[in-house]
């Protein structure tokens, strides 16, 4: 399409916050420097306490628009919601590049792109309260970066000589580009989008059949279960993590008769690019070899596996 043609690839990953695999809404009461994510690559952070908000997906400004309602912020707090990439910009390469968003807020904050090995600003241009949705950008050459080569964190900051009292802030289109002009966002396919942040973070199962995926197989007249859990190649080795131990069970055949248990526990063993190992302890031992899935315990209940390569 002419659209398509007219716009640069943009080097920021679900920059339309179309992607929320953590779910949709998080109450933030900000306590010993509480740092989230919300959005998929999308963090927010905060230096103090005393700050809290609800961080939700709206239509406000876009279909896929991330909101922070409800904003309470004493002064004195640093809070920003920030993406960092992951390879770095050349500063020898002389280019330009471009950084903008679309926002509507009752607040006022700056967007920013900085050097989050050195904390060096690149370049920041003010957002200031505006009912009416607004588009800001600015433009920064490579050779203001410190060295050869250096990661690049894009936030917008809440700063901390600001005070907010129940305010609102509504972000949408964030795109960081090569060139010196912001050129028209233009979304990602769905699937190429969620791709792209598997890479750093994967839920899976929560409010599915089946929490993995794969069978796993028995040891006989034991209490032991084998199974591989497959997931996206990540960009690191991830750290895996589960929801409460009592939302699981495990299903398989004894005998001819479908069975479960609950489990006492599960133990993470080899952890891979895009693979890891589990072993199940369930409750009740399986007294043949038989096949199994490990699955949430009712429909009623919230269960995931959390694969997790993001940058802290």
């Amino acid at each position: 399409s002419l659209l398509n043609s007219l716009s640069n690839s943009n080097l920021l990953i679900n920059g339309d916050f179309q992607v929320w695999q953590r779910g949709t809404s998080f109450n933030y009461n900000g306590t010993n420097n509480s740092n989230i994510y919300t959005a998929d690559r999308w963090r927010l952070i905060q230096g103090g306490e005393g700050a809290t908000a609800n961080i939700l997906k709206t239509s406000e400004i876009e279909e896929n628009t991330l909101t922070i309602s409800g904003f309470i912020k004493p002064s004195g707090i640093e809070m920003a919601l920030s993406q960092k990439l992951d390879y770095p910009l050349q500063k020898e390469d002389g280019k330009s590049y471009t950084l903008s968003l679309l926002y509507s807020s009752t607040l006022n904050s700056e967007l920013c792109i900085r050097e989050y090995d050195t904390n060096d600003i690149l370049g920041r241009i003010a957002m200031p309260s505006s009912v009416s949705i607004s588009r800001v950008s600015f433009t920064f050459d490579s050779s203001r970066l410190s060295k050869k080569n250096n990661r690049v964190e894009i936030y917008i900051s809440f700063g901390s000589e600001e005070t907010y009292d129940n305010d609102q802030i509504n972000l949408s289109n964030i795109k960081l580009e090569v060139g010196s002009v912001a050129t028209p966002f233009v979304p990602r396919p769905y699937g190429e989008e969620l791709a792209l942040c598997k890479r750093y973070f994967e839920r899976i199962g929560n409010y599915r059949s089946n929490i993995l995926g794969d069978v796993g197989f028995s040891i006989p007249n034991s209490q032991i279960l084998k199974t591989i859990l497959h997931y996206s190649s990540k960009r690191v080795l991830p750290t895996i993590n589960l929801s409460v131990l009592s939302n699981y069970r495990v299903y398989y055949e004894n005998t001819g008769v479908m069975t479960s248990s609950l489990l006492n526990e599960i133990n993470i063993r080899e952890v891979m690019d895009n693979c890891a190992s589990l072993v199940l302890h369930p409750t009740n031992p399986c007294d043949a070899q038989a096949y199994f899935q490990l699955q949430r315990q009712d429909d009623s209940t919230s269960a995931w596996i959390d694969v997790d390569a993001e940058i802290y």
